[in-house]
């Protein structure tokens, strides 16, 4: 509607049809997410266990960009608790990776993988290229 707007105003304009070209791009973007998905879900490796239980997963996480992460396990499962309340669901996917859902349901689905360092405890976690390192008892 806005780009309507500007050529109708700017220009007086009217032979663009806006909404049927990103209706087209955003359907291509999304067959594009469902074929990486479908493309990623073929290299997953069956039959894997994370490397620690997952209590030892949880703790308090920092990324200089973003901030403050706190890996929780409730009720036998891990979350990720980000600040605004958005909070992150991990399933787990195979040997250190987790799916996440989102309690924002418009959010899409995410990879979390956890890097563990030379005495096995957990270092950090990656999500979207972003490095969330384990405080390890600093608040």
């Amino acid at each position: 509607l806005m780009f309507k707007a500007f050529d109708l105003w700017l220009f007086n304009d009217n032979s663009k049809d806006w909404s049927k070209d990103l209706f087209g791009l955003y359907s291509k973007l999304k067959a594009d997410a469902k074929s990486k998905q479908k493309e990623n879900d073929a290299k997953r490796v069956l039959g894997t266990n994370p490397s620690l239980v997952l209590a030892n997963y949880a703790g308090k996480y920092s990324s200089d960009t973003y901030g403050e992460a706190e890996v929780k396990l409730e009720n036998g499962s891990l979350f990720i608790k980000y600040p605004n309340n958005n909070v992150l669901k991990l399933e787990h996917w195979n040997y250190d990776i987790f799916k996440g859902s989102f309690n924002n349901s418009w959010w899409d689905k995410t990879s979390v993988q956890f890097f563990l360092n030379e005495e096995s405890k957990v270092s950090y976690f990656e999500m979207d290229g972003i490095r969330y390192q384990k405080n390890n008892g600093r608040e």
